[in-house]
């Protein structure tokens, strides 16, 4: 069943236009203003082709030390770092960029931090359909109590609960942009 959402869902994420990527990434940026009033720092993503575009977001952020950026580690869980600098702290991982761990310094989040999360798809139970890796369920099982919000297209609210299986981890909330 999730690979056929995964399917649905990446069809539909993919298919929007650009101007309709564009506003979506404006509206981000406005609710990431918001969000730098409750919060010291936040821990977003690189985004992918088809997600919101971060790129401008992430600038802001690291341009005033409140960038934490995820990494995959060998045993397939997330260590996130401060990242000050775009250029010069990040390196190409596989289809990612991730903050190089020899340039920028190992954070631990903390209740004062928002941690961005990005989905194929999101319902009203604030569950969420991600890729398959499992990454952010994982880390969020370990690190119980963080303020997770998920980001999407409105295009990826599904009107049905998504199905869950035992290791999902529910967010805090979702934005649809």
């Amino acid at each position: 069943m999730k690979a056929e959402l995964r399917k649905t869902f990446l069809f539909r994420r993919n298919s929007l236009s650009l101007e309709r990527r564009q506003e979506a990434a404006l509206g981000l940026a406005q609710r990431i203003d918001l969000l730098k009033k409750y919060f010291d720092r936040i821990a977003s993503f690189h985004s992918m082709k088809y997600e919101i575009n971060l790129t401008l977001i992430n600038q802001s952020l690291a341009a005033e030390n409140r960038l934490l950026l995820p990494r995959r580690t060998s045993d397939s869980h997330l260590q996130y770092y401060l990242v000050s600098n775009l250029t010069n702290q990040m390196e190409k991982c596989g289809q990612l960029w991730e903050p190089d761990p020899t340039r920028c310094s190992a954070a631990t989040l903390t209740k004062n931090d928002c941690l961005l999360i990005p989905g194929l798809a999101f319902d009203q139970n604030n569950d969420r359909l991600g890729l398959g890796g499992g990454f952010f369920d994982r880390f969020l099982f370990r690190h119980p109590g963080l303020y997770a919000v998920g980001i999407g297209f409105f295009e990826q609210r599904s009107i049905e609960p998504l199905p869950r299986d035992p290791w999902d981890q529910s967010l805090s909330d979702v934005f649809y942009f």
